[in-house]
């Protein structure tokens, strides 16, 4: 992957849960499943630093112009690591694709990110008489794929 800016360099990233041909189902989610993201790179974003320069936009009716107003910045007030993918995506009922977005850093150049991803699957048993199904256990797969952060 490119990096092209020094901040955040989004980028999405896909997976399509299927058993054979078919997307997977469980009894307790049907055809949508949660898929579990993370990842092995972390940023800091430390106190004082500027989250976001905000721009409003808006039209004057007065002037006829179209008019800019830079707003203040937002300011972060705290040290705190930033995550560089979202943890958690719902898996699509009909193609059983499921994304999430990763966003390394510049400072990030020549790193490799390791990406993994986890899904759980319930085994369970319909209770007879009744319109539930008991939980039996879990199975568990696991991926993961390397990112040459370039």
């Amino acid at each position: 992957m490119n990096l092209t800016k020094s901040g955040q360099n989004p980028q999405r990233i896909s997976v399509r849960l299927l058993r054979g041909d078919e997307v997977v189902e469980t009894k307790s989610m049907g055809r949508r499943s949660y898929i579990y993201w993370s990842n092995n790179l972390y940023w800091w974003l430390r106190e004082g630093d500027t989250v976001a320069n905000i721009t409003k936009t808006y039209f004057n009716p007065f002037t006829g112009e179209i008019q800019y107003v830079n707003l203040p910045p937002l300011i972060n007030w705290k040290d705190v690591i930033v995550p560089t993918i979202n943890s958690v995506s719902i898996t699509n009922d009909v193609t059983g694709r499921g994304s999430t977005v990763i966003g390394p850093i510049g400072e990030m150049k020549g790193d490799t990110m390791t990406v993994y991803v986890k899904y759980s699957h319930v085994i369970s048993k319909w209770t007879e008489g009744s319109s539930f199904f008991t939980p039996l256990g879990e199975k568990e797969i696991i991926d993961s794929i390397k990112i040459i952060l370039k």
